[in-house]
């Protein structure tokens, strides 16, 4: 079972590409499996340094959740979903951020993202053809 570990407000945090990222038949498995989950809107790998929390930087998967999900029942069904994707005693953090967390923007600069879900346009926004603003 996951461990739920709460970070403090304002405390110190690293956040960028991997040095060496994991296998990317994993990432893509991991990808494979958010996109079965409804409520995930992105999935991110970044790696992640904690000072005082993290004995090594390590990636940890960013989940962005859409902010009516239900964020038990996604969390549970990627914990299941891991345990056949990841080695035994593999370790991976995951951090579900609820938009507009601005922690999110600082993921999104990574540059590590492995899925994002595709909003879908409704009549508020799609413009007609004949409106260039």
């Amino acid at each position: 079972m996951t461990e739920k570990i709460h970070v403090r407000s304002g405390t110190e945090l690293m956040i960028g590409a991997p040095a060496n990222p994991m296998p990317e038949e994993i990432s893509d498995a991991i990808a494979q499996l958010v996109a079965q989950i409804d409520g995930v809107q992105e999935a991110h790998l970044p790696q992640c340094y904690v000072p005082d929390m993290m004995e090594q930087p390590g990636q940890i998967l960013v989940l962005a959740i859409a902010p009516k999900a239900d964020v038990r029942a996604a969390m549970e069904h990627i914990g299941q979903g891991l345990r056949g994707v990841l080695s035994e005693g593999e370790p991976l953090d995951i951090w579900p951020l609820q938009p507009p967390n601005p922690l999110l923007d600082e993921v999104r600069k990574a540059d590590c993202q492995i899925y994002g879900r595709r909003a879908t346009a409704t009549a508020a926004t799609i413009k007609p053809w004949w409106k260039f603003w």
